[in-house]
């Protein structure tokens, strides 16, 4: 049986505390931690069906990677990195009540159906939007419609569930220098709960856009100096833009610019250390025709020569000696 998405009714909980967990004091701004990378899935008309951007975080200039993915298509969805085996995963609703788990991989810019998300619990197949990976590498999914938290089975996209937010919304992530898990909400309203009780939402205050009324969180990363990257939609120019901002600088976020390769559009952003580089060897001898090795051959020459004089010397000091 398959559920089918409601439209999204915005309920709050009434009396939250915000209740601030350790958070990095790093300074919001337009610039992501030195090793990481950021990203965007576009899901853009305009481009192939899943198309992967790598993102400049000081403006929002893009480059795409690869050519998209012929898994399947549909609208991309909040992405999540798993810091214990590398790979990277994201959402993707069909536009046909089918939701999906894909595998990322960042450097070809190709996605891997892994399945469809089913509750294996009651056989549904839940309206899944977003995804969350702990430190630990335990995943979690959200089905934004219902509100409901499941834990995730990334090998088969098979869910369970775990309990109920207090908030609807798509843009979730884990803070990799605490471990703790943010999400921003469809009122733009931020909320936190513990590593270790992961279902255990508070509200901790609201990032404030300058038009609400059309710009409203749709994906959510943070960095490893603690800083916050939010893909926010403008209803006003139908588009998206980029934002960045730390827990104690809501107030003020700090606007990047849209997205733009032509500018296109997306609700799913994701940031993963940069790949790393091999180091180039250092040069070995030069080796002359036949492969002998001259340089080396010399230096055995004089080392030679330098302890045959030293040999000739001391004997001839000897013999006078005597």
């Amino acid at each position: 049986m398959r559920t089918r998405r409601r439209a999204l009714t915005v309920v709050l909980a009434a009396g939250a505390i915000a209740i601030a967990p350790a958070i990095s004091a790093s300074a919001a701004g337009a610039a992501i931690h030195t090793g990481d990378s950021l990203y965007a899935i576009s899901t853009d008309p305009s481009y192939p069906d899943l198309q992967l951007m790598h993102v400049d975080p000081t403006s929002g200039l893009s480059t795409t990677i690869g050519a998209g993915s012929a898994a399947t298509s549909g609208q991309a969805y909040q992405p999540a990195h798993n810091p214990v085996t590398g790979e990277s995963y994201y959402v993707v609703d069909n536009a046909r009540g089918a939701f999906f788990l894909m595998q990322l991989d960042v450097t070809t810019g190709d996605s891997t159906l892994i399945g469809e998300f089913e509750d294996i619990g009651s056989g549904l197949f839940p309206g899944i939007s977003a995804i969350m990976i702990g430190l630990d590498g335990s995943a979690y999914a959200m089905d934004t419609a219902q509100s409901t938290m499941y834990q995730l089975d990334l090998a088969t996209a098979h869910i369970g569930p775990v309990g109920i937010a207090p908030f609807p919304g798509w843009a979730f992530s884990v803070d990799p220098t605490t471990g703790d898990f943010w999400a921003v909400d469809s009122t733009n309203r931020v909320w936190t709960a513990p590593a270790a009780l992961p279902d255990a939402w508070s509200n901790y205050g609201i990032v404030v856009l300058p038009d609400p009324a059309n710009q409203f969180a749709y994906s959510l990363q943070i960095d490893r100096s603690g800083t916050f990257w939010l893909a926010a939609t403008d209803n006003s120019v139908g588009g998206a833009g980029l934002w960045s901002f730390t827990p104690l600088t809501l107030p003020t976020p700090v606007y990047s610019g849209p997205f733009v390769d032509g500018p296109y559009f997306t609700s799913a952003i994701l940031i993963t250390p940069s790949p790393v580089t091999p180091p180039v060897p250092p040069a070995g001898p030069q080796l002359a025709n036949g492969g002998v090795d001259y340089s080396a051959a010399v230096g055995v020459a004089l080392g030679a020569g330098i302890l045959l004089t030293a040999g000739l010397v001391v004997v001839t000091r000897r013999r006078s000696a005597s």
